[in-house]
């Protein structure tokens, strides 16, 4: 019984894996697009304001299309960690401890598969680990690039104001009609 539970949380210890190594994947790229956006910002003062727009709207549907996956994938290893917690806590209740120790299970598994649950965990722990240094680094980068964003639009802004203060349009308005002509 336990061994049959112990080896029904290492495959999903390994679906866990599998998934923070995709998310792995998918934050390197969406870095590198980081990277190339600030590099085209610094061009963005050509005259090719279409170019620019069309870059701001590939990078706005990349930011919108992984905001949706980091979300999906965070909400299924949610879901599973739920169901490992529910795993782990049948196993703990048929050796009779209270919490799950690893090394509680030494006795009750054979010697592969105790080394097994040993580095599936080690290694979950580390790409868990690196998956939030990452994903806090990327909110960094991304609370950067929204601060940026609205130090331009302040800009902009500001010589809109600037130019209508010093322009020769002037409207003129009719103060009095004369409704009897």
């Amino acid at each position: 019984m336990v061994a049959k539970l112990i080896a029904a949380l290492i495959e999903s210890y390994h679906l866990d894996i599998v998934d923070y190594n995709q998310l792995k994947l998918k934050m390197q790229e969406f870095f590198i697009l980081l990277e190339q956006n600030e590099k085209n910002k610094k061009r963005e003062k050509s005259p090719i304001q279409d170019y620019a727009s069309e870059l701001a709207d590939r990078y706005e549907q990349s930011l919108r299309e992984f905001c949706s996956y980091r979300e999906k994938t965070f909400e299924k290893l949610q879901k599973r960690a739920y169901e490992e917690k529910k795993v782990q806590n049948q196993a703990c209740y048929a050796i009779g401890i209270d919490s799950f120790e690893i090394d509680c299970f030494k006795m009750y598994l054979s010697e592969n598969v105790y080394n097994e649950l040993i580095s599936v965990t080690d290694l979950l722990r580390e790409k868990m680990a690196y998956i939030l240094v990452m994903d806090k680094d990327l909110i960094h980068k991304l609370s950067q690039n929204l601060e940026e964003l609205k130090l331009d639009i302040h800009r902009m802004e500001s010589v809109k104001k600037t130019r209508n203060a010093y322009s020769n349009k002037v409207n003129y308005e009719a103060i009095y009609i004369d409704r009897s002509k």
